[in-house]
């Protein structure tokens, strides 16, 4: 299950995409003054940049925009790589099991530490225990996957989670049928749970391109000792952006259960499915299902065809 898989640019509307140009077109006009500015041979010199800008006409003028634009354009193809590096989806390698480790480590811990303190006030009828134990198991439900799904980032564990409460306890795999249900979903909901994916994925974006801005910023000032300190508000930014991601993923997963809760079962009757008695039986259906969908695996599915509306001036006969 891939937490990138319901998140980024793919997913943003037009007027959303134009948005994620400024901080694209801000990175690369950050790395050009620098450079024009002298570094990385010469620390950072306001006079140098003054001289090489007051001395363009407008052959120069213009070749400066069209090299701005073609590096905005290269970079937006790079925004789903910065999906994937900020929740951890970082591949199979042997290379990156070992750069994932350390991460798996960290948050393993946290999730142990976490289900030992929602147990902890198990049967106690004290009331700030059982406060602090039903808190530690809300953070737990919310932060963190069962403990064979983790992943090395925050980021990706809360996706993970979300995407693990909205379909599992229904037997359903939520990357496969969550595009099949949001077609089904009222205006409204649709509305609510978009604006709050775009606001998940414009902040790891920006986190992102906070980030290059840093590394970059980082790598031109290398050997100009106190100039590095230019590269302390990008990078401050930059977490700010990340902890604005993972607190719009946690609600970006509620919403996503509470779509999974009230509209499972217009997916089954757009899909002819029948309706299930009871909670086995739609868990067992909804497995099938999803191996189907997800899979190819053949199942005879017994259909339900409800027959339709009768219309016309007269009402049908009793």
């Amino acid at each position: 299950m891939n937490p990138a898989g319901l998140v980024g640019p793919q997913h943003l509307g037009q007027r959303t995409r134009w948005v994620l140009v400024l901080p694209s077109a801000a990175l690369v006009v950050y790395t050009l003054l620098l450079i024009a500015s002298g570094a990385p041979q010469h620390p950072p010199d306001t006079g140098r940049l003054r001289k090489a800008v007051s001395g363009w006409g407008a052959g120069e003028t213009g070749a400066f925009a069209a090299l701005l634009l073609i590096l905005v354009v290269v970079l937006q193809p790079l925004q789903q790589a910065v999906v994937r590096l900020l929740t951890g989806n970082w591949g199979d390698s042997a290379v990156t099991r070992v750069l994932s480790w350390p991460g798996l480590w960290l948050h393993g811990r946290r999730r142990k530490h976490l289900q030992k303190e929602s147990q902890a006030a198990e049967g106690s009828e004290q009331p700030p225990e059982e406060i602090r134990s039903a808190a530690a198991a809300a953070r737990l439900r919310r932060m963190y996957p069962p403990a064979d799904d983790l992943l090395p980032s925050c980021l990706g564990n809360v996706l993970r989670a979300g995407q693990g409460r909205a379909g599992k306890r229904y037997g359903l795999e939520a990357g496969v049928l969550w595009p099949r249900i949001y077609p089904l979903l009222p205006q409204r909901t649709a509305a609510i749970i978009d604006g709050q994916r775009d606001q998940l994925d414009m902040c790891m974006y920006f986190c992102g391109a906070f980030l290059s801005t840093t590394l970059i910023g980082a790598g031109l000032l290398a050997t100009h000792g106190v100039w590095l300190l230019v590269t302390l508000p990008t990078l401050l930014l930059a977490l700010l952006c990340y902890r604005a991601a993972v607190a719009a993923a946690v609600l970006f997963g509620e919403l996503l259960e509470t779509a999974f809760d009230l509209y499972r079962f217009d997916l089954l009757r757009a899909l002819h499915l029948p309706l299930p008695a009871d909670r086995d039986s739609e868990r067992a259906a909804n497995a099938l299902l999803s191996q189907f969908l997800l899979q190819g695996r053949p199942v005879n599915f017994v259909y339900d065809h409800p027959e339709p509306p009768v219309t016309g001036p007269y009402p049908p006969n009793p």
